[in-house]
């Protein structure tokens, strides 16, 4: 006989949870009890072993609709609705719903929550007691995920009952659940393995057992109704069974509408009893009663020989195939081996990412001391250059002006990093800096007034700054963006008696200290160098700058061009517009492109967004007169921002547009594809932009799982960089070739 292969997995074992729990019991305070009671999580101290029946969650995902969002058996449509969620677990349909698959994780692991919970005592105060039960059966009974890990908001839902019952659990459950059953949806329409499914899956099995009138519960008055089936955990159903058990269901064996709400159920789901009456039908709905089946099809109890403990069994037509399908059963010690086996596997695991995590502490930590230590020497370095920018007349100025040094020693200047200074202006490298009255500029390629190097330096960077007239808060990449700092009181300006400033290049210096080396250049394209750390941040899982979302436009600029029968016309504002501006250093080099009869034009208003480390995207459909807002960890706070960025686009381009783009309407798009880390914005916000800008209506759920496959989008990202910078280099050297050629 062929060796039995799991179908798919899950690491929801009830049969343990209700083993910790046992012994958790005995533990428990009168005072814990009752606040369990409160936040409706006391009943699952009870929830019935049962045994995993996968071949029947097997049959059942196969009958998943993820467009109905239910389960179709024997061509009737049955719900999985947040309603019959909490009618089965006790869970009230109020609160906040959040969606738990969206939350970053990075918390405690699943196993350490189980093992703190055999560690409770007596002597355990009641805080911790409650903290510990409320994360146990989050993290191994409500959302078990493949990985162990758990999401950082655990630790403060758990500590704080006001947040945990504010959470409307019923909602979230039926969510998490519908999520993974989509997935299992597509891959059995891809034919791909199912692999692990997360969740909690033990509740589907009673949800079958409420919906299929073909077993008798035990406890029929027992609520919430996954206690009506406590005498029911030695079910088991095998592949052939399973599957001739879904496969030959009467219409009569089905239940429609859960039967005999209580007045309590009712008061879970705000409803009155009427509400949860079955529809009208031809055929007599029954009671939760066995059905009268003929006695070739009724459920049968065996008893096996061998554990002498009832074995749940279809009946078959002959005494060989009933034989053939029994030797397909489970045994129990088999079960049992299998549980050893997977908290074996849990508890190496645990070990193992306990060791990697303290190997990362260390690096980061190596990491941290060695760019300090770049750091200072950067800063000596930076110190040196504008040391040797000193005019000769500077003494002669300062000396004649001593109320402006002092004015200059008043005003606090932050530390200036210039190890980070990428600043990027519309002017060229050989325009001059602005002049004024008092002030005569020397052309930037002047070598000829020598500069002295016997002169006295200043004491800081920030003096030398200010005395130069240069930005003291330096232009950061955009994933460090912070708000600009505050503005100071200037100094006040040198009596008119005093000789004019000093002629100084500090336009050219500042440019040529901050252009990386031309060996280090991997893409340049206008105002975007990319660099081979650059390239790194993409291959590394690292946050994505405003450089690389730029270079992401500019494929995708050439790929709309090359193919315009898919792509329409559309007008990208880069993120260095409103990020230079919110610097005082405003220029319309990135919007000089948008007219009035270019908007005409097009359709699409396409502007990523950066705003506290995350980025978003923000589409305007000018005809429609809407913004849409793409966001892969959605959040209503984050249209506060561009609320912000869709006025000062209008301030600066009020001339173009016919209507007042302030007034249109924002919504959130929903059913986008979203991320389950905290790096991946810019990555998904390159992605939104590819989709968005297509011909035809872009079907969004035929792209939820961007995340699995977000490694693989890095990489090709890096390759058609370098790819790029290749073909450029290649053309530089042509050209020289035959600029020489026609030299000689």
């Amino acid at each position: 006989m062929a060796p039995y292969y799991r179908p798919v997995t899950s690491r929801c074992y009830v049969s343990t949870f209700r083993a910790i729990c046992d012994s958790f019991r005995e533990v428990l305070s009168p005072e814990v009890e009752n606040s369990l009671r409160t936040v409706h999580i006391h009943q699952f101290l009870f929830f019935p072993a049962f045994q995993q029946n996968i071949p029947l969650m097997y049959e059942l995902l196969k009958c998943w609709d993820s467009t109905e969002e239910g389960f179709k058996i024997k061509d009737q449509l049955l719900k999985f609705s947040t309603d019959e969620v909490a009618i089965l677990t006790g869970l009230p349909n109020t609160g906040v719903e959040i969606i738990w698959h969206n939350e970053p994780l990075g918390g405690v692991l699943s196993t350490e929550l189980k093992s703190e919970m055999t560690q409770l005592s007596r002597s355990t105060d009641d805080a911790t007691v409650l903290k510990t039960f409320i994360s146990f059966v989050v993290s191994n009974l409500f959302f078990p995920l493949n990985s162990l890990k758990t999401p950082r908001r655990l630790v403060s839902i758990a500590s704080s009952l006001e947040e945990f019952s504010s959470i409307n659990w019923a909602w979230t459950l039926r969510e998490f659940m519908v999520n993974e059953f989509n997935r299992m949806a597509t891959k059995l329409a891809t034919e791909k393995p199912l692999g692990y499914i997360n969740g909690f899956i033990p509740l589907l099995l009673v949800w079958f057992l409420e919906h299929v009138n073909v077993n008798k519960p035990t406890n029929p008055d027992s609520r919430p109704r996954f206690l009506r089936w406590e005498g029911n955990t030695n079910i088991f159903y095998s592949s052939e069974k399973a599957a001739h058990l879904v496969a030959n269901l009467k219409e009569n064996q089905i239940v429609y509408v859960l039967d005999g709400l209580s007045a309590e159920e009712a008061d879970l789901v705000h409803a009155d009893l009427t509400s949860f009456q079955p529809p009208p039908s031809p055929l007599k709905q029954k009671s939760h009663e066995p059905s009268d089946l003929p006695p070739a099809k009724k459920i049968r109890i065996k008893t096996s020989q061998t554990s002498q403990k009832p074995v749940h069994e279809l009946p078959h037509e002959s005494k060989e195939e009933f034989q053939s399908a029994q030797a397909f059963a489970q045994p129990e010690w088999l079960s049992h081996m299998e549980e050893r086996m997977h908290n074996w596997f849990d508890a190496a695991s645990s070990k193992i990412q306990k060791a990697i995590g303290d190997r990362i502490d260390k690096i980061e930590a190596n990491l941290r001391r060695v760019e300090g230590k770049v750091d200072d020497l950067q800063h000596k370095f930076d110190n040196h250059c504008l040391q040797c920018t000193v005019d000769p007349e500077r003494t002669t100025a300062e000396s004649s002006s001593p109320t402006t040094e002092s004015s200059h020693e008043t005003v606090e200047q932050p530390l200036v990093k210039w190890k980070r200074l990428r600043k990027f202006t519309p002017t060229t490298m050989d325009e001059q800096p602005p002049t004024t009255t008092e002030q005569e500029a020397t052309p930037l390629g002047d070598e000829s007034s020598p500069i002295p190097m016997d002169e006295q330096p200043p004491t800081t960077i920030e003096q030398e700054v200010t005395r130069l007239g240069m930005n003291p808060h330096p232009l950061p990449r955009c994933k460090h963006l912070h708000p600009p700092p505050p503005k100071s009181n200037p100094p006040p300006p040198p009596p008119k008696s005093n000789p004019p400033r000093p002629k100084v290049k500090k336009l050219y210096l500042l440019r040529k200290r901050n252009t990386p080396p031309p060996q280090d250049v991997v893409f340049s394209s206008g105002n975007v160098i990319l660099t081979r750390r650059d390239i790194d941040h993409i291959l590394l899982d690292e946050c994505l700058d405003n450089f690389h979302i730029d270079t992401c436009a500019f494929f995708l600029d050439r790929k709309t061009k090359a193919l315009p029968e898919i792509y329409q016309p559309y007008l990208y504002v880069s993120p260095m517009h409103r990020i230079l501006k919110s610097y005082n250093d405003y220029t319309d080099l990135y919007i000089k492109h948008i007219k009035k009869e270019t908007l005409k034009r097009t359709n699409l208003l396409i502007m990523p967004i950066i705003n506290n480390n995350h980025w978003t995207l923000l589409v305007g459909r000018l005809k429609e007169r809407v913004w849409k807002l793409y966001d892969s960890l959605p959040n209503p706070q984050h249209k506060e921002i561009c609320v912000t960025v869709v006025n000062e686009l209008y301030i600066d381009l009020r001339k173009c547009f016919e209507a007042d783009i302030t007034k249109w309407r924002m919504n959130i798009v929903r059913g986008t594809p979203t991320q389950s880390n905290s790096f991946d914005c810019g990555m998904f916000v390159c992605k939104y932009m590819e989709k968005v800008v297509l011909k035809d209506k872009v079907d969004w759920s035929a792209y939820k799982y961007w995340q699995n496959d977000m490694p693989r989008y890095r990489a090709d990202f890096a390759y058609q960089i370098l790819l790029e910078g290749e073909r450029i280099e290649l053309n530089n050297v042509k050209k020289r070739i035959e600029s020489a050629a026609k030299a000689h």
